[in-house]
């Protein structure tokens, strides 16, 4: 079975305004796709109005390991939803998915689409970080209480302040308190 991470790139990795990449974001997104052994499927508007190839190069240049595609459009103006869905009608390989995004417009319609094999991860100004890792990992590893091994010695300052606010930290923690031992 296949698992896909669907990420966009400005306010996700990249944040706004910035001209260079979160290392940080960098570094949750290269643990996500290895822990959860996803594919990267970009999904910004990059693809549009950069290019395939050099978003890849320029995703591939600030750090991310994993093998990476772009998400295909379905039309010339096709939303971003729709471009999900199209991809993946007759895929069903795919066990589980995962959009990362910042807009709540394009979050509430991939949401719309009602699969059940997805999570859609809506991240606030910080970008994604430990909160919205540990979401995802959660979802395409199939709720299986999860530990978070392999990361950078780096992520020691942004383990101490992991949420973007109180709602996400306490949704975070109920789903602790409902997991048990694999």
């Amino acid at each position: 079975m296949t698992r896909v991470i669907f990420l966009d790139i400005d306010g996700v990795i990249l944040p706004l305004g910035a001209e260079r990449f979160d290392h940080f974001a960098v570094a949750w997104v290269n643990a996500l796709a290895h822990q959860a052994s996803a594919e990267i499927v970009v999904a910004s508007s990059w693809r549009r109005h950069v290019g395939a190839v050099e978003t890849i190069d320029a995703l591939v240049a600030a750090g991310l390991a994993k093998s990476l595609c772009c998400l295909s459009e379905s039309s010339e103006f096709s939303t971003k939803a729709e471009d999900v869905a199209a991809w993946l009608v007759g895929r069903p390989e795919i066990s589980g998915w995962v959009l990362i995004d910042d807009d709540p417009a394009v979050c509430r319609c991939v949401r719309a689409l009602k699969d059940s094999r997805g999570l859609v991860i809506e991240v606030g100004k910080g970008g994604l970080n430990q909160g919205g890792f540990k979401r995802a990992l959660r979802h395409l590893r199939g709720h299986r209480t999860i530990g978070i091994e392999n990361i950078p010695p780096e992520f020691e300052q942004s383990l101490q302040q992991p949420y973007d606010n109180p709602e996400q930290a306490a949704l975070d923690r109920l789903l602790d308190e409902g997991e048990g031992e694999p």
